[in-house]
């Protein structure tokens, strides 16, 4: 299952510190070994440098994930719920942008940032990957149960 997520990174810096920032993004993104987050493959990548103090780092990611359909349980074993593992959350990508920065050569990671995810980003929850697949899962199962006649 694919996870796609739309994620606005707000990095809040000094005005002075801007352009030597976005050149370090710019000339970061340009290899491609770094397009990923987490193994994950960075689709599309976008710096925008247009607000004061503010640097927005806009990224799109497929992440591939796998839906785990948990267990009924009995008398004796409550069973599990579903669950999806290898997702990512808001905290995955903040932790990934701080990460970029710590790996950043000084002056830039001596820099004094502000690294926050923007709440206009789309970043499914676990919650609701498990409604997207089941509901695609019974969708199919309708489909392939009457689409024979």
């Amino acid at each position: 299952m694919i996870q796609n997520c739309q994620v606005y990174i707000n990095i809040e810096c000094w005005n002075e510190d801007k352009p030597t920032i976005v050149n370090y993004l710019k000339d970061y993104f340009k290899d491609k070994k770094n397009l990923r987050i987490y193994g994950q493959p960075i689709i599309d990548v976008d710096i925008a440098d247009d607000a004061e103090q503010l640097i927005v780092l806009d990224i799109e990611v497929d992440v591939q994930c796998m839906y785990i359909g948990g267990s009924r349980g009995n008398r004796w074993d409550p069973g599990e719920p579903p669950y999806i593992i290898d997702y990512l959350d808001e905290k995955d990508f903040a932790d990934w942008a701080e990460d970029l920065f710590l790996k950043a050569p000084s002056p830039i990671k001596n820099f004094d940032i502000g690294i926050e995810i923007d709440k206009g980003s789309f970043i499914p929850t676990e919650e609701e990957l498990i409604k997207e697949f089941e509901e695609e899962a019974e969708r199919e199962k309708w489909y392939s149960r009457y689409a024979k006649y």
